[in-house]
């Protein structure tokens, strides 16, 4: 007679205990992770989230909603990040703005909501271009170069570049490839002209001085007298001022 089979092996018993894969809460653990924010360097920092922690629960459900929602852009923006910390942009505007421009032009440099976009540009005023074609070409306004770098609708990094002309590619490329494009664009730079009180100041500068008209010749009419001059007008009749001493009346004046 064949053994019976081992009771652990085929249905469990009711001294058996349930099997681990049926335990749930496990595998919702990960998603608890955006609401732990981890300790920094800066203890201040730490100690002011945990306080708006505790008194706003608004304000830590808002935070874990926004990390929900970018988890799965995570991964992307970290390879946009070191694709362009690769490419070096900043350094090679400032050695751009050093060597062409004497060191005029301004980098400036963006982090867009959630990091999704990247932007830097070098920026210059038109009159202080040192190149003569550049400055008489545009008699206000300022110089552009500017770089877009982030994520494009297809989920991938991709970089933009706009300076007279527009010229965007998918990421990864390369630096050398950039800088040619770099180079391109501050010998066509992207205009941008004055607004608002820059641009009146500069029509007013631009307006042609009228001359004045010249005088005709003749007399000169004598200045009429100011108003309230002593020698013109006499006081009213009741400020009349006494000559004589205080309180002495106009007839004791005439005998004396």
């Amino acid at each position: 007679m064949p053994d019976e089979p081992i009771a652990s092996e085929a249905t469990p018993t009711e001294d058996a205990p349930a099997a681990e894969p049926e335990r749930a809460p496990e595998a919702d653990a990960p998603r608890e992770e955006p609401r732990t924010r981890a300790p920094s360097d800066w203890a201040d920092l730490d100690t002011y989230c945990a306080l708006l922690q505790a008194e706003h629960a608004d304000w830590q459900e808002r935070i874990t909603a926004l990390q929900t929602q970018l988890g799965h852009l995570r991964p992307s923006l970290t390879t946009v990040a070191a694709q362009y910390a690769a490419l070096g942009i900043e350094d090679d505007l400032i050695q751009l703005s050093d060597a062409v421009l004497g060191g005029v032009g301004q980098v400036q440099r963006l982090r867009l909501e959630f990091d999704l976009e990247r932007y830097v540009a070098v920026v210059w005023p038109v009159s202080a271009d040192p190149r003569p074609p550049f400055m008489q070409r545009h008699g206000s306004g300022e110089y552009r170069v500017e770089i877009w770098c982030g994520i494009g609708p297809d989920g991938r990094g991709r970089i933009r570049v706009e300076g007279e002309k527009k010229l965007e590619a998918p990421l990864p490329t390369t630096r050398e490839r950039l800088r040619r494009v770099l180079l391109s664009a501050i010998q066509a730079p992207k205009h941008v002209p004055p607004t608002g009180e820059e641009a009146t100041m500069h029509a007013d500068a631009e307006a042609p001085i009228e001359p004045r008209d010249k005088p005709e010749d003749g007399p000169v009419e004598e200045a009429s007298p100011r108003p309230g001059d002593p020698n013109e007008q006499a006081p009213p009749e009741e400020q009349v001022i006494p000559l004589g001493p205080a309180g002495e009346k106009p007839d004791e004046q005439k005998d004396a």
